[in-house]
């Protein structure tokens, strides 16, 4: 009897979730947005940018695939997630970002965005002259990795 009441018990339990689940299903209307992506060197890594109209938002849940998020904001009515991806080998390499907001009286607007970029190791020779234009010295880099330096200058 009393495990006939444990398994009664259970299943009264687990009809009031689905049930509870049900309830919840059915009163949002999901709205589609779409997010725009930019990219951009900067040192050793690709810094990403999504955009998404606010919409009117209460809370918000993104997720950046294949990439580390750095932070979120909003800004003149968008919602604003940074990223970077660090590559360590050469490839095509595709990133998503996935946003769902909630908002007022029950809407939910959902986006996806993806970005697909190609990093290639080339390369390169620093050829060094004097004030003759003779070559003095010169630096060779193979497979080297693009990225960006600021140098001193040569005073």
């Amino acid at each position: 009897m009393k495990a006939a009441m444990k398994y009664l018990l259970v299943v009264l339990v687990i009809l009031g979730l689905v049930g509870g689940l049900a309830v919840l299903s059915t009163s949002c209307t999901v709205q589609s947005v779409n997010p725009t992506i930019t990219a951009s060197l900067i040192n050793n890594a690709i810094q990403l940018t999504a955009t998404t109209p606010s919409e009117g938002t209460n809370y918000c849940i993104d997720s950046w695939g294949g990439a580390t998020e750095l932070g979120t904001s909003l800004n003149n009515g968008n919602y604003i997630s940074t990223a970077e991806f660090t590559p360590t080998n050469s490839g095509t390499f595709m990133v998503t970002y996935r946003i769902t907001m909630f908002g007022k009286d029950g809407v939910v607007w959902m986006g996806t965005a993806s970005t697909t970029f190609t990093i290639t190791a080339t390369s390169v020779s620093i050829i060094f002259h004097d004030d003759a234009g003779v070559e003095v010295g010169r630096m060779n880099f193979y497979n080297a990795w693009p990225t960006k330096h600021t140098l001193p200058s040569f005073n």
